[in-house]
């Protein structure tokens, strides 16, 4: 992954345009460090996670991003921020569909 992160400023080729090129990658860098955050927590290394969390929320803010690193938080005792964070993302009205758009099977 880290070979994946030094390679990622390089065009796979030269006729894409650069915003499209721009786009896809600040969303590749953020899954990139979601997954490493991901290994760092398997780890038990959490401030490495919630380095990496952080650092994919800077290239996607989805709420999936949001929960690892509120996750992460939790896990090394940072109660305060994993508690904001969570709150932050049961506010979001895109995070989850309205419970009226549910059904039950």
């Amino acid at each position: 992954m880290n070979q994946a992160l030094a390679n990622i400023d390089t065009k796979p080729f030269a006729g894409m345009p650069d915003d499209k090129w721009n786009e896809n990658k600040k969303y590749t860098r953020a899954q990139i460090q979601n997954d490493l955050g991901l290994v760092a927590m398997s780890r038990k290394n959490y401030e490495a996670a919630i380095a990496d969390f952080k650092l994919a929320l800077e290239g996607d803010a989805q709420p999936a991003y949001q929960v690892r690193l509120a996750v992460a938080y939790q896990a090394s005792g940072k109660n305060d921020e994993a508690i904001a964070l969570a709150e932050k993302v049961l506010a979001d009205p895109q995070a989850h569909p309205p419970s009226s758009s549910w059904r039950r099977v």
